[in-house]
């Protein structure tokens, strides 16, 4: 037996990932039967061993062709190899078997039986690397969904730069960039223009190397700091400190970037673009210690742009935050994230209509964090506008730090109308100073005909769950109290933050809440019926990564039969189904409930007595395990009446 450098055993930067002994903890995934195991187990850790997912991109064993042993593009292990010394080995970058190429695929068995997959042939022009230097100011460039687009580094769109992006493209930002930049995004500089423009059935996303889209459990909702985010400057105005036109954005250094990097003019109609139908992913690479990225950052972007149904997942740091600008934000969805829901600072002058957030249990802080001018003079005065929004927090009993639905300090300020905030651990509102208060003595903050439930700081008391720092509280109070504030329960349907069907921001059929809306007296503002986001439809379904994660449940589809009583009462059932019906009971109520189920003879098949059922939407489960494939009717007979659903039965 020959050795190497005087040893015959030798452990070198290798990667050990997820055994079925001690899963990945090092001293126990180690069966050593003689000698000093812990002079082995010293020996992996001292040189560069790594208990680290390698980001393989599939696994499979069947013939699915879903075998690709190649580490996904931006994986750490693709940049991570070491010199062996020896002249037999070639120098390569990556640990492992395999890099960017499967040289395994076309002529062997595993091939030949579809257990690896097209997609271990290198196919040219599938994968586009795109760097700062690929896109250059003045030139128009369009992105299709044939091709996905990887973002290595901080990638620029300079001046009179065009990016057009067709519906259903998938841009991947590298989570370590072969450059010297701290993270990967894109950024669309002041006088260029982004029109990426997807639909509800072919959205556009923006994700991380390490996402492959098509395997929904390769990353998870709770994996975020994947890659960077998406930046957009523009030249609207901004209250900046030091009284200036212009500043550089969050998080990218000036001395890199120059120009490139600035936000910020005079055109409150400025045009970067359209956003429309966007999910973005799993981003805020941590850029230094505690500065992450948001996950969209938009940077005195002005009027003239259109964003409208945009969604943040996953990311490390706020979901939308906005410095100083005009732009106006429909239809936006942040989920998951680590920080704020929504921030904006610098005199933001915009309006925002449905608009939808929900923390993870235990994670995330405020659903707003409001800041105002940072300029001496504290000029201009802005007063951005919202109405129809939603936001549940991480749980009332959480205990979550920071996890207030507002807090509002330098001088800032908002109007909201028409909304809901429910599930913070915290205060419902949090003014910090004195020039903050004296915006809300002004009129510049405002509360009208909202409704907030279920706070941890205070429960549903008035004056527990406000957090007013300076100024008279009881006048806050009083201004809360007097212009149709409610502290009632919205009856949403589901706020499971799991992946088990459950989140269901909708108000239940019959719930007060969708007969109380207002109008705002804008004609930014649609006039709907309802307070909240949502009313019967859940225009944040199909084209989010909610959905294709499995948190929004298949009622959110038109796969559901449903009937209304005048009274409220209403019943939903889920089809088709196999094994276990489900049938969703609104009850204005509480009520004794019977079930009967009839096939298409008017024969009873099945029957079941749920016994007292509180008020409220019910979930309410029965097995159909026993039933052949075919139509059925469901009855729900209850005290205050009876509605009844078709039911779709399959093998």
């Amino acid at each position: 037996m020959c050795c190497h450098n005087g040893k015959y055993w030798n452990f070198i930067n290798n990667v050990w990932y997820n055994f079925g002994k001690g899963g990945n903890d090092l001293d126990s995934i180690v069966d050593i039967r003689a000698g000093d195991p812990g002079a082995f187990i010293q020996h992996l850790a001292d040189n560069t061993n790594q208990l680290s997912d390698p980001f393989l991109r599939g696994i499979s064993r069947a013939t699915d062709a879903g075998l690709d042993p190649r580490p996904a593009i931006g994986a750490p292990v693709l940049n991570q190899a070491v010199s062996v010394g020896d002249t037999f080995f070639e120098e390569v970058d990556f640990i492992g078997a395999f890099g960017d190429t499967n040289w395994a695929a076309g002529w062997t068995a595993m091939s030949e039986y579809g257990i690896f997959g097209d997609l271990s042939v290198s196919a040219p022009g599938a994968d586009i690397v795109i760097r700062d230097e690929d896109l250059i100011g003045g030139e128009t460039y369009t992105w299709t969904a044939n091709n996905t687009y990887i973002l290595d580094g901080y990638v620029f769109l300079e001046e009179g730069g065009v990016l057009n992006i067709a519906p259903g493209t998938v841009i991947q930002g590298m989570s370590i960039p072969s450059t010297s930049d701290a993270a990967s995004a894109l950024i669309i500089s002041r006088g260029a223009q982004i029109y990426a423009v997807g639909t509800a059935q072919s959205p556009i996303i923006f994700t991380s190397t390490l996402d492959d889209i098509s395997i929904i459990d390769d990353v998870f909702p709770d994996d975020n700091s994947l890659w960077g985010g998406l930046v957009i400057l523009g030249n609207a105005p901004g209250g900046f400190k030091n009284e200036a036109v212009e500043f550089n954005i969050e998080g990218i250094p000036t001395e890199a970037y120059g120009d490139k990097a600035l936000y910020g003019g005079t055109d409150p109609m400025d045009n970067s673009g359209i956003l429309k139908y966007i999910s973005i992913r799993h981003g805020g690479n941590e850029i230094a210690p505690d500065n992450e990225i948001n996950g969209l950052t938009l940077g005195a972007v002005g009027a003239g742009t259109e964003i409208d149904y945009v969604e943040v997942f996953a990311n490390k740091d706020d979901g939308i935050e906005l410095f100083g600008g005009t732009v106006n934000i429909k239809h936006a969805v942040v989920s998951f994230c680590g920080d704020e829901a929504f921030d904006y600072d610098q005199s933001w002058a915009g309006k925002g209509q449905f608009l939808f957030s929900i923390n993870d249990v235990g994670y995330g802080e405020r659903g707003y964090e409001i800041d105002g001018s940072e300029a001496p003079s504290l000029n201009p005065k802005t007063v951005p506008v919202f109405s129809n929004v939603t936001q549940i927090g991480t749980g009332s009993d959480s205990g979550t730090p920071n996890n207030d639905a507002f807090r509002m300090k330098s001088d800032g300020s908002g109007q909201f109308y028409n909304s809901i905030w429910t599930e913070f651990s915290g205060s419902a509102v949090r003014i910090d100073d004195q020039e903050t208060y004296d915006r809300f003595a002004a009129g510049d903050i405002a509360f009208t005909n909202n409704v907030w439930f279920n706070f941890g700081d205070g429960g549903n008391d008035l004056n527990a769950i406000m957090d007013i720092r300076a100024g008279d509280m009881a006048a806050f109070i009083q201004h809360v109290a007097d212009n149709g504030n409610l502290l009632i329960d919205p009856q949403l349907r589901g706020i499971s933050r799991i992946t088990d069907g459950g989140l269901d921001p909708r108000p239940a059929i019959g719930a007060p809440i969708l007969n109380m809306g207002i109008t705002v007296g804008d004609d930014f503002f649609e006039d709907v019926p309802y307070i909240g986001a949502f009313g019967a439809e859940n225009w944040a379904f199909g084209w989010t990564a909610l959905t294709d994660y499995g948190i929004f449940g298949d009622l959110q589809t038109t796969k559901v039969d449903y009937q209304t009583a005048d009274n409220g009462l209403a019943i939903r059932v889920k089809n088709p189904v196999s094994q276990e019906g489900v049938l969703f009971l609104d009850l204005p109520e509480s009520a004794d409930v019977k079930m009967y189920v009839f096939d298409m003879t008017g024969r009873m098949v099945v029957a079941r007595d749920f016994g007292f059922v509180g008020q409220g939407t019910q979930n309410l489960s029965f097995t159909t395990g026993q039933l052949e494939s075919g139509l059925y009717v469901v009855i729900a007979d209850t005290g205050v009446g009876a509605v009844s659903a078709k039911l779709t039965i399959v093998e």
